[in-house]
């Protein structure tokens, strides 16, 4: 056996079927080599983590475990902690939980119940939840048409309920003056007509269109007699007598007349004659 430096320029070695012949200086050095043309190595078993060379077939089957950046479809639990998206976020779920002590929306308006044909009949029950010892809702019921709440509501020191009338502790006033007679409306259930000066008289007439559970307050805010006229068949009933037709309401009078029907009504008060 012999050692040490061997100078050539080309080695030949045996095929198995004859002679070939490589020039040296193409034999890939130990470190930091070159390779030309196609390099085949062994492929590492997936979820190697080594130093191990990686074959194409290993890389695609690694990345085969991750999402594509586009048109991804993910399964089972997928965990974060910050996600940023850039367009619409559109849930396809049956429950949708988010864990968080404070959540900011900042639109303007929430829509509930927004299926593909939305009815009274979906809408039933629509509303929230909030927990506690026991649940504090405030819900939509299709059977009474009207919002529901299972708890008290109160407002603010100098807020107020408010219907189309206005405040509903209060009485809201239609004062008249302008007109010798003023006829009531339907606007005025819920009211007070307060009539002064060129206004004497405040007619109430079987077909305005008062419905049962009207009351309207009639009040004369002036030194002489107030007539209160029935007309259009209305039977205006003085609950003091029991007669019927047309009153006078002496000066600082008040009145209150309810209606049973368009065209009955019962009215009592201090002054009345």
């Amino acid at each position: 056996m012999a050692y040490g430096d061997l100078k050539v320029n080309n080695l030949i070695y045996d095929t198995g079927s004859g002679d070939a012949s490589r020039s040296v200086v193409s034999i890939p050095l130990s470190a930091s080599p070159t390779f030309t043309g196609v390099v085949t190595v062994p492929t590492p078993a997936a979820g190697d983590n080594t130093t191990k060379a990686a074959t194409t077939a290993f890389v695609q089957t690694e990345l085969g475990d991750y999402a594509a950046l586009a048109g991804a479809t993910f399964t089972g639990t997928i965990n974060g902690t910050s996600l940023v998206l850039s367009a619409d976020l559109t849930v396809n779920g049956t429950t949708t939980t988010i864990n968080t002590s404070v959540l900011d929306v900042e639109d303007i308006n929430i829509t509930l119940g927004k299926v593909s044909t939305p009815s009274d009949t979906t809408a039933n029950n629509g509303g929230f939840t909030l927990k506690g010892t026991t649940d504090k809702t405030f819900n939509w019921l299709n059977a009474t048409d009207s919002w529901t709440s299972s708890e008290n509501i109160e407002v603010a020191a100098g807020k107020f309920f408010k219907d189309d009338k206005g405040k509903l502790r209060s009485i809201p006033v239609n004062p008249q003056s302008s007109n010798a007679t003023y006829v009531a409306t339907t606007s005025d259930a819920g009211k007070s007509i307060e009539a002064t000066g060129t206004t004497q008289t405040v007619e109430l007439s079987g077909n305005t269109g008062f419905s049962a559970g009207d009351a309207v307050t009639i009040i004369n805010g002036d030194s002489s007699t107030l007539n209160i006229t029935a007309t259009n068949s209305l039977s205006l009933r003085n609950t003091a007598d029991a007669s019927t037709g047309n009153r006078a309401l002496a000066q600082y009078g008040m009145a209150t007349v309810y209606f049973t029907s368009s065209t009955v009504a019962y009215i009592s008060g201090a002054g009345l004659s």
